[in-house]
């Protein structure tokens, strides 16, 4: 019987936990184009609401209220990833911020962009960069292991 040790399983599931986490940040960004596009109505709005929410439940580290005690759950919530957390956060704040300005300056010449639609994308935007800065500094780290 061939068992795994923690720190094993803790690397593997950092590997899932980052490509998982560019494939949300994927998904949110498609879905973003297919609200901006206006196709699917209702349904893709509540897909896009759903999507956004997985990815901001995601950030946050569930797994180690969930099972304190648990050794991988430990090796996975270290205070690197508790840094990387923190630095995505971050970096998404910021590129939410930039989106923000920079799809506010049409309105200053006239060319205002609906109020609800500014929002789903200056939070689509935050949220991925997030999720994208997060993912890339775990598949670092676990590259450099």
């Amino acid at each position: 019987m061939n068992r795994r040790t923690a720190a094993e399983q803790a690397e593997r599931k950092s590997r899932a936990r980052a490509l998982s986490y560019l494939g949300l940040a994927a998904l949110l960004a498609v879905l973003m184009v297919v609200v901006c596009q206006g196709l699917g109505g209702d349904f893709a709005q509540g897909l896009w609401a759903g999507v956004l929410l997985g990815c901001a439940l995601n950030l946050m580290p569930i797994q180690r209220w969930l099972r304190p005690r648990s050794e991988v759950a430990q090796l996975m919530e270290d205070e690197v990833t508790r840094d990387y957390r923190r630095s995505s956060s971050t970096a998404g704040f910021w590129v939410a911020i930039g989106t923000a300005i920079i799809l506010g300056l049409p309105a200053r010449e006239g060319f205002a962009i609906d109020g609800w639609l500014m929002g789903q994308l200056v939070a689509s935007a935050g949220t991925g960069a997030a999720m994208v800065t997060f993912a890339f500094l775990e598949l670092r780290a676990l590259r450099d292991a």
